[in-house]
């Protein structure tokens, strides 16, 4: 432990380069760049604001202070300047009252008065270098940064969530020098290809990446500043096949992007075993079979859900997805909106235990009077969720709320058929889910690149393939749940 401690920083250190020069090969390159990730907070010692005491005895320094460690140099913008600047300013009154020099002030008198004013000293976690999300808990085949080969100038950062310790950035440079090759060697097989990265405003809306499969190359952008769809964390970037005799390939630059490009970890999601190809998966029953009740099997976690007839459609694809992993169960009924969920939610769960509960509502809020009987507006609903959500989170069950699917035509399918936007809905219901660090399955953004296909004309519901596409992605989201469960 750090002796005296006065206050802590965690700001990643870094050293900027005094000149460039030029590599052999022609390429420029910054001479003594440095960037370290402190890996969580840190203390900062008494003695380090204070100066010798032949060279002043009245003087404290809390923003130029001295250092025998590297590390050290992240002490530094102003979060820290304000503790160290509290600490010296508390010292100096000390110092004051008790008419001696600041080097003479007793540290545990210091100490506790800056207690008393709030400020803190250690840090109280039981873990100092807490991971981020744990890449052996996710699914399928995953390559974290410490994994990729990165050629040019990245800096790792802890400011955003991330998988594993860090993420790395390129430092706002796009030039095109800066890349990170993720690469896995898989099984022959079809896969759900997903890059992680902590998104922030200051990202770039073009980062440009390739996936080598074993049809050939893919090239694709990503808007870093969006939210990541797939649980705030990953993004799809398509079905591709690989084969086990070439290694399975994504490898992202910086080449003319327009802000800061993050490279965290890519996962590779197999569909031709555990959750298959919702392409290739038969057609199961009728909607309207999702409502009669099932049997349990002995053994297995329960799962709930909650929903209005879209969920009704994926239903019974998920039940086959997920056959002898979990009993997946829906009400009886067509859930409808978020009132009719506040008056029936107790029935809807009974008196058995849940062990995990996908639940959504909002296309029938949207619908707007007549037809609209369950219509409330975007308070009233977000109001209406938060009281669900509470009494769902008192069942104890892992919850997933599914975000509700676009609606065509701007809302207006007939003249007594209309919606409001279903987008304000979503945002109001994400405010929600973000206020309970609840994760989010988002089956808007799953489904909207596909809404020519496999959404029926003119009508909120899908084709059989579009319920399917639904139906994988609430199995997979459930399926990373269940390990902890078992």
């Amino acid at each position: 432990p750090t002796p005296q401690s006065i206050g802590m920083g965690s700001y990643t250190m870094d050293s900027h380069n005094v000149q460039r020069y030029i590599k052999p090969n022609g390429d420029v390159e910054n001479e003594g760049d440095i960037g370290v990730s402190t890996r969580g907070p840190y203390q900062i010692a008494f003695g380090s604001i204070l100066p010798k005491r032949a060279q002043c005895q009245n003087l404290l320094v809390p923003v130029c202070l001295s250092s025998s460690h590297i590390a050290f140099g992240s002490i530094r913008m102003e979060p820290v300047f304000m503790i160290l600047g509290q600490s010296a300013a508390t010292t100096a009154a000390l110092a004051l009252k008790n008419d001696i020099a600041v080097q003479d002030v007793d540290y545990d008198e210091l100490r506790q008065q800056l207690l008393a004013d709030g400020q803190v000293l250690e840090y109280t976690a039981d873990e100092l270098n807490k991971l981020g999300v744990d890449p052996t808990k996710i699914q399928g085949t995953v390559v974290d940064n410490a994994a990729a080969q990165l050629s040019g100038n990245w800096t790792p950062s802890t400011s955003g969530p991330s998988v594993g310790r860090n993420y790395l950035h390129d430092g706002n440079a796009g030039n095109g020098k800066a890349t990170a090759r993720f690469a896995a060697q898989l099984p022959s097989g079809r896969y759900q290809v997903r890059l992680a990265y902590s998104q922030n405003a200051n990202r770039a809306s073009n980062v440009p990446l390739l996936i080598e499969h074993a049809g050939g190359r893919h090239f694709i952008q990503i808007n870093q500043r969006q939210q990541p769809p797939i649980d705030q964390l990953f993004i799809s970037l398509g079905e591709f096949r690989f084969a086990e005799d070439s290694p399975a390939v994504v490898t992202l630059c910086n080449r003319g992007t327009n802000g800061y490009v993050i490279a965290d970890a890519v996962q590779f999601l197999p569909l031709d075993s555990g959750v298959p190809d919702s392409a290739s998966a038969p057609p199961v029953g009728s909607p309207r079979d999702a409502l009669t009740a099932i049997e349990d099997q002995p053994g297995l976690p329960r799962v709930l859900l909650i929903g209005d007839s879209i969920s009704m459609g994926y239903t019974l694809p998920v039940r086959r997805l997920l056959a002898g992993k979990a009993n997946v169960h829906h009400p009886p009924e067509n859930c409808g909106s978020s009132g009719r969920g506040l008056q029936r939610l107790d029935r809807w769960l009974g008196a058995k235990k849940w062990d995990v509960i996908v639940f959504n509502f909002g296309i029938h809020d949207a619908k707007l009077p007549p037809e609209g009987t369950g219509h409330a507006t975007l308070d009233e609903y977000q109001n209406n969720l938060s009281k669900i959500l509470q009494r769902l989170l008192e069942t104890e069950a892992t919850i997933l709320w599914a975000t509700s699917t676009p609606i065509p035509n701007g809302g207006q399918l007939a003249p007594n058929r209309r919606f409001a936007n279903i987008d304000g809905y979503n945002h109001k219901a994400l405010q929600v889910m973000e206020e309970y660090e609840l994760r989010v399955i988002d089956l808007n953004a799953e489904i909207r690149p596909h809404l020519q296909s496999e959404q029926k004309p003119n009508d909120v519901h899908f084709t059989p393939a579009g319920s399917q596409r639904l139906a994988r992605r609430v199995a997979q989201s459930i399926l990373a749940t269940l390990p902890a469960k078992q």
